[in-house]
């Protein structure tokens, strides 16, 4: 999600060929709800991993777009293995 227009976001998904949707939050609120709104333009780069009982499992504050997407798949699977010795 990104503090920029949908049109915006729909031409970064397409020259970065992105198989999903980005969504856009151009009036800020849930960048605000989240406190990740810099001088009240920007949104800092940070990632929220939302359980499936809508809590957030896990925070990354400072994302390094490179090598994210592998913290990010390590974690959930992290998070997979805890809820089904959870279970």
């Amino acid at each position: 999600m990104s503090v920029d227009s949908v049109e915006t976001q729909k031409k970064f998904a397409e020259k970065e060929h992105l198989n999903f949707i980005l969504l856009a939050d151009k009036e800020k609120k849930i960048a605000r709800a989240y406190h990740v709104l810099i001088d009240d333009t920007v949104a800092s780069r940070t990632t929220f991993i939302i359980d499936p009982k809508c809590k957030i499992a896990k925070i990354f504050p400072k994302v390094s777009p490179k090598d994210h997407s592998k913290e990010i798949i390590l974690a959930i699977e992290e998070l997979r293995r805890g809820s089904d010795t959870a279970s």
